[in-house]
């Protein structure tokens, strides 16, 4: 069986998932497949594709090969083929709706959000978004009609199987009926009132009266609790980690002195590109004659000594090259931007297990103001403009999950690239290893040596779903020897130095916008160029 691979990603945005007894039918993906599998349904089994759930959006992976395009967008002749197959495969499992162990469950769950969630692979037939219907209908029978009019869409004539005869009360039946009503009692006759005496009248509104004092006192309690239990836990935090500022002393010493080294090598290169004719051979004195040898015949006169040439100056050329953006979209880029210390200090304590501190930063994210992701994204925007016109740019991002996806493949339409930053948004976790992974396929798509690689990765994190980054990168540099990767740290606190020293590139710290942006300008600044020196032509 091939392994499941990323398909789409859907917004929650409008959707509600379906519930049974309580629970989202989503989160029973495995025992639907399972008992679809274990009733002679494997074909309707792999259909359903496994929902990973990441803030306010949902991965969806399933298996087959090729590019999933939705059944309504193709062409006739395909999308024929295509309902053919989602009919085989989903017809048999619709028998199976008035089962009493799986029919309530299955009901809810092929009720698609939306019809584009149907997808067609080379060799597959695939159901993204079920489970899930829109927020706006009131009632299971206004879901039921939703459901089949999905089902219409993708495949004509499986609504009719699905919904069968229509209960009791209107409505489809995609969702199963509510129970049956009780018998009607019959009607009593009126009975008279009785008088009620009414000398205790004040002790309902007395009641009711201590009744909110205690309540009032039970808020005013809790919260005071509260307010002074954050407080401390605020205060109470480490200032300062000495072994932690030794060790960013240290780094940022090595960097400047990795810095200085690529200065004397421009240096020594930009002395060598200037080409200077050789001086001209220098003549020889004559040496004296002897007086007892006979007078030898006068020396032909010298020639003019040889004006030396003008000094040919090198001159730097753009040439085609290849470069990779990786952008960090996972949750944390959400948080605030600016390097907060309150902030840096909930990240190092969540690091380290404390899951109060993961609230306390969920909560952080609501807070007005820009965000790291916003700043990302102008740097971004800023790096894709100051690219050489001929060099050729992709982008790769996290999938919101602990994968990587091809957000564009390398091309030079700039205003396509622009689009496609513009869309980020923090979510999930951060897979560095498996961007890396990604980087490589991309570059191996062209594998000619001569062409100038550069990687730009901007982050805010460490590895958070068990890859090796130091590893990936080490694999990256014995495969392409002239690729530099880059690392842009916009918090100043991410463990990727061994990305950037694999590759012989920089890592940079940022602790604001501006730096942000410089760091992304320098970036770009040697994407694609060589140097050119005329020849030199030999003396006369």
């Amino acid at each position: 069986m091939a392994a499941p691979r990323f398909l789409i990603k859907t917004s929650l945005e409008g959707f509600a998932p379906l519930e049974l007894d309580g629970q989202p039918v989503l989160a029973s993906h495995a025992r639907i497949v399972a008992a679809l599998a274990a009733r002679g349904c494997a074909a309707a089994a792999r259909l359903f594709a496994e929902p990973v759930i990441g803030g306010d959006a949902i991965s969806w992976y399933g298996e087959g090969g090729g590019e999933p395009v939705p059944i309504d967008a193709l062409p006739a002749a395909r999308r024929a083929d295509a309902e053919a197959r989602l009919a085989a495969a989903l017809g048999p499992a619709m028998a199976l709706l008035g089962d009493a162990e799986l029919g309530p469950l299955l009901r809810r769950a092929i009720v698609l959000g939306d019809a584009s969630h149907a997808l067609a692979l080379d060799d597959a037939v695939v159901l993204a978004g079920w489970g899930l219907a829109p927020r706006g209908l009131a009632d299971d029978a206004a879901r039921a009609r939703h459901g089949a009019a999905m089902l219409d869409r993708i495949a004509p004539g499986l609504a009719a199987r699905a919904t069968g005869p229509a209960p009791q009360g209107g409505g489809a039946g995609a969702i199963p009926p509510g129970p049956p009503s009780r018998p009607t009692m019959p009607v009593q006759p009126p009975v008279p009132a009785r008088p009620v005496a009414v000398a205790g009248w004040w002790l309902g509104p007395l009641l009711a009266l201590v009744a909110l004092a205690f309540l009032g006192l039970g808020l005013w309690l809790a919260w005071t609790h509260l307010a002074r239990d954050m407080a401390g836990r605020r205060f109470v935090a480490q200032v300062v980690d000495e072994e932690r500022t030794r060790r960013a002393l240290e780094a940022q010493h090595e960097a400047n002195a990795a810095l200085e080294r690529e200065l004397a090598r421009a240096r020594e290169a930009a002395r060598r590109d200037v080409c200077v004719a050789e001086a001209p051979p220098q003549r020889l004195p004559a040496l004296p004659a002897q007086q007892a040898k006979p007078a030898q015949p006068p020396e032909p006169p010298a020639p003019p000594p040889q004006q030396p040439q003008a000094p040919q100056r090198c001159t730097a050329a753009q040439v085609p090259a290849q470069v990779i953006l990786a952008m960090d979209t996972s949750g944390s880029m959400r948080l605030p931007a600016g390097n907060r210390p309150d902030i840096l200090e909930l990240e190092r304590r969540l690091s380290a297990g404390d899951e109060l501190a993961r609230y306390q930063l969920e909560a952080s994210t609501l807070e007005q103001g820009p965000k790291r992701m916003d700043e990302a994204k102008v740097a971004a925007r800023d790096f894709v403009g100051s690219l050489p016109p001929a060099a050729r740019l992709g982008i790769v991002s996290f999938d919101g999950a602990c994968g990587a996806q091809v957000d564009l493949a390398p091309t030079t339409d700039r205003g396509r690239a622009r689009r496609i930053v513009e869309r980020f948004s923090g979510n999930g976790g951060t897979p560095i290893g498996a961007t890396l992974r990604r980087v490589r396929a991309l570059l191996d798509a062209d594998p000619d040596p001569d062409i100038p690689r550069t990687v730009v990765f901007v982050s805010d994190g460490h590895e958070t779903c068990q890859g090796d980054p130091c590893g990936e990168a080490a694999a990256l540099a014995a495969a392409y020897p002239k690729l530099r990767i880059h690392v842009i740290d916009v918090t100043g606190t991410s463990e990727l130095e061994c990305v950037a020293r694999a590759t012989g590139g920089t890592i940079v710290q940022t602790k604001d916008l501006a730096g942000l942006k410089d760091a992304v300008a320098r970036a770009a600044t040697d994407v694609g160029r060589r140097m050119e020196c005329p020849e030199e032509k030999p003396a006369r």
